[in-house]
C-alpha cells in the first residue's frame, strides 16, 4: 500500500507539471498551484486520491477553527508575494496615505476656488528653469508612489492595475495642468480676489479632471488594502468625492506631517525623527 501510494503520489505531481503548476519565480506562485492542484483533485479518480491522501483526522479539523478570513487580491496575499515586493508595499503604503491627503486638502481645496488657481499651477508644474530637471509636487507626493508600487508588485498581483490607475492619474492631472494654466489669475486684483474671472463651467471641468484622478488613487488604496490585509499596515481611507465631506481623514494630521517634512528636508530636524516621521503621524490618531 505505501508503495502504491508514493506511486500515485508522483504520478499526481508530474501531471501538475504538464498541466502548468510551474509558475514563474518571483510571481506570487502559490495561489495559482493551488488552484489547479484543486482542479486536478477534482478531475481524478475518487480511488486514486483516496490512495494518494490520507482521510484527514476530522476531529483535529474540528477543533482547529476556521483560518482568520484575509481579502487579498486576485487569490494574493501579502505573504505571497517576493520579499522585495513586500518592502515595496509596506513603505509605499505610508506614503500612499499622504498622497491621500495632498490629493484632498492640497490639490481639490485649490481647485474647488478658483481664486487659488495660482497655487494649483505651482503644484502641477515643475520647475520652469531649463537648465534643471524638476518634478511638479503633484507627481512627486501623488503619483509617484503608484508608480513605484507598479513597478515593484507583480503585475498579476496588482501591479497591472496598479500602473492602469497611475496612468489614469496622471492623465487626469495633465488635463487639469492645461486647463488650470489656460485659466489661472496670477495678477491680485479684486476679481482675481473672488475667483470671478474663470466660468463656472470651466470650474466644473477642472473638478471633473479631479474627479478622474480620484478614481484612479482609489483604485490603488483599494489594491494596498486588500494585499497588505492582515499585515501591520494601517488600513487608508479612500479619496471622498467633491462635496461628501471629510468625515475619516485627518487635515490636522497632514498639516503637522507636511510642516516636519520641509523641516526635515532644510535640515531642521534630526535624522532619527525624520526617519520615523511617516510612521509617527500614520500611528497618530485621527
Amino acid at each position: 500500500m505505501r508503495t502504491m501510494r508514493l506511486f500515485l503520489l508522483g504520478l499526481l505531481s508530474l501531471l501538475g507539471a504538464a498541466a502548468g503548476l510551474r509558475a514563474r519565480p518571483g510571481r506570487g506562485a502559490a495561489p495559482r498551484q493551488l488552484r489547479a492542484l484543486e482542479r486536478l483533485r477534482q478531475a481524478a479518480p475518487s480511488a486514486v486520491l483516496a490512495l494518494a491522501y490520507p482521510k484527514p483526522n476530522l476531529k483535529v479539523l474540528a477543533t482547529a477553527g476556521p483560518a482568520p478570513s484575509r481579502a487579498g487580491y486576485g487569490g494574493f496575499e501579502l505573504e505571497d508575494l517576493p520579499p522585495a515586493s513586500q518592502k515595496v508595499l509596506l513603505s509605499q503604503a505610508g506614503k500612499l496615505v499622504f498622497a491621500a491627503d495632498a490629493y484632498l486638502f492640497d490639490v481639490e481645496e485649490d481647485i474647488a476656488n478658483p481664486a487659488r488657481w495660482a497655487d494649483a499651477l505651482s503644484m502641477l508644474e515643475g520647475g520652469r528653469d531649463p537648465r534643471f530637471a524638476s518634478v511638479s509636487r503633484v507627481e512627486r507626493d501623488i503619483v509617484a508612489p503608484l508608480r513605484s508600487l507598479a513597478q515593484g508588485i507583480p503585475e498579476d498581483a496588482g501591479g497591472s492595475d496598479i500602473d492602469v490607475a497611475a496612468r489614469q492619474l496622471d492623465a487626469a492631472m495633465s488635463r487639469l495642468r492645461v486647463l488650470v494654466g489656460a485659466n489661472a489669475v496670477t495678477t491680485f486684483d479684486n476679481a482675481a480676489a473672488s475667483g470671478s474671472q474663470v466660468p463656472e463651467a470651466v470650474v466644473k471641468e477642472a473638478l471633473g479632471y479631479w474627479e478622474d484622478g480620484r478614481q484612479g488613487l482609489n483604485v490603488a488604496i483599494d489594491i494596498v488594502n486588500q494585499l497588505a490585509d492582515g499585515s501591520a499596515a494601517k488600513k487608508i481611507d479612500p479619496v471622498p468625492k467633491v462635496g461628501e465631506g471629510n468625515t475619516k481623514r485627518s487635515r490636522d494630521r497632514y498639516l503637522g506631517y507636511k510642516r516636519d517634512a520641509a523641516k526635515c528636508q532644510q535640515g531642521g530636524l534630526g535624522a532619527n525623527v525624520c526617519q520615523g516621521l511617516m510612521d509617527k503621524y500614520i500611528g497618530s490618531s485621527k
